[in-house]
């Protein structure tokens, strides 16, 4: 049964680009956070479905069609929060986005 309050320190990341959806994972296993990546529509949908925590943050990639993000974004608990990329960003700015969102968790 998937717990109704999210870790706040549980991230998905979801992205179609492998390399950089890893290099964002191990960016955010560095600054403290526990990450699942997910580079398919089956692997996202099996992470989820498999949660027994909520994700406290969503993390949508910009290579994930802005209808398929809207799409996720509706279908979430109002516990998760979603970072919607639409463009790359550094990694600095990356990470201080990411503390930022979650810190308002």
């Amino acid at each position: 049964m998937l717990s109704s309050q999210p870790d706040s320190r549980r991230i998905l990341t979801y992205g179609l680009d492998e390399t950089l959806l890893q290099t964002r994972r191990l960016l955010l296993e560095q600054a403290g956070y526990t990450v699942d990546a997910a580079s398919t529509p089956e692997s996202f949908q099996s992470y989820m479905a498999g949660a027994k925590t909520a994700y406290s943050l969503l993390i949508l990639c910009h290579t994930i069609a802005i209808p398929e993000q809207e799409e996720i974004s509706l279908r979430l608990s109002p516990q998760t929060a979603v970072y919607r990329l639409k463009e790359p960003v550094s990694p600095s700015a990356f990470l201080k986005q990411v503390s930022d969102l979650v810190s308002t968790i």
